[in-house]
């Protein structure tokens, strides 16, 4: 079975009730807003409408008003980012309620060390995923644009913070007399670039073996499946697919629409000739171009 058809199975929840910032110890944390019960709203990211879903988390302004309203479209966030808050600045009520931390930059040394004992190192909140995509997919850009990614003898992301780097080892100055980076270092940064989005899918996404038991003449077999823990994975795995498949995408004709279009031959893609993300708004430019002929009628 081809991985699109896998993953076209994979659904993210996003809660009724709608989420609310928390203020704990280690920060604010996004959490489901209490009431007497929860109902959740399931929805396909991978599915036609959703397969540009990680260009707009990775443009997420850096505050709590922008990534609250992005949970309250799409949802939490999920596994490895959510995590049970027993936090002694929160109420009896709140004790143990599951939420997601803003930014690890915030983590207390108690949970730091605890984190640590779990084997969880970086990218714990939002922030963390947002910077972390959004300095690859700019990087990707720039690396294609025949820019490079060099810094003296630096290579990078030119994140912020969680910046992984390459520290060139060579003797002598790693960069020619005019500044531009050797052609031997220029060939690093591909695979550089590969790695590290290697080692996000390697916390986010979950490789897994399936036995297919054979029907008819079809003999059973073996087959390995990739599968998103999370809406985080899913994120990922979209951004990780737009950069070895080499999608494109364009907004809706409609200004007051806006949605990005996948233009791809997966089947979650369009043709290249599209110009609308959906037949409502195809319709609604129709009625606005007959409108405004009918009105350059009457002024005739």
């Amino acid at each position: 079975m081809p991985t699109h058809d896998i993953l076209a199975r994979f659904q993210a929840s996003v809660s009724k009730n709608g989420y609310e910032w928390v203020n704990t110890r280690d920060g604010p944390a996004l959490m489901e807003r209490s009431t007497r019960s929860s109902q959740q709203s399931s929805y396909y990211p991978f599915s036609d409408g959703y397969s540009a879903l990680f260009m707009e988390f990775s443009n997420l302004e850096l505050n709590q008003s922008a990534i609250l309203a992005f949970a309250n479209k799409y949802g939490l966030l999920g596994e490895p980012v959510t995590r049970h808050f027993d936090d002694k600045g929160l109420s009896l009520f709140q004790l143990l309620k599951v939420g997601e931390l803003y930014d690890s930059e915030l983590l207390s040394d108690a949970s730091s060390k605890q984190a640590k004992e779990y084997g969880v190192h970086d990218l714990f909140g939002w922030a963390d995923h947002i910077i972390a995509m959004g300095g690859l997919l700019k990087s990707v850009a720039k690396h294609k644009r025949g820019e490079t990614l060099w810094k003296g003898p630096t290579l990078s992301l030119e994140m912020t913070r969680y910046s992984p780097r390459v520290v060139s080892t060579a003797t002598g100055l790693p960069a020619s007399a005019s500044g531009t980076p050797k052609r031997w270092m220029r060939l690093m940064e591909g695979p550089f670039l590969a790695d590290r989005a290697s080692k996000m899918l390697s916390t986010v996404v979950k490789p897994r073996v399936v036995w297919v038991p054979g029907r008819g003449a079809v003999r059973p077999t073996f087959r390995l499946e990739i599968e998103p823990r999370s809406l985080i994975g899913c994120l990922w795995l979209q951004a990780v697919m737009y950069l070895a498949e080499r999608k494109t995408f364009r907004r809706c004709r409609v200004a007051q629409c806006g949605k990005l279009i996948e233009i791809s031959t997966d089947r979650s893609g369009r043709r290249t000739d599209t110009k609308f993300c959906s037949d409502l708004c195809r319709m609604r430019e129709h009625r606005r171009r007959k409108s405004r002929i009918s009105r350059q009628g009457q002024k005739a």
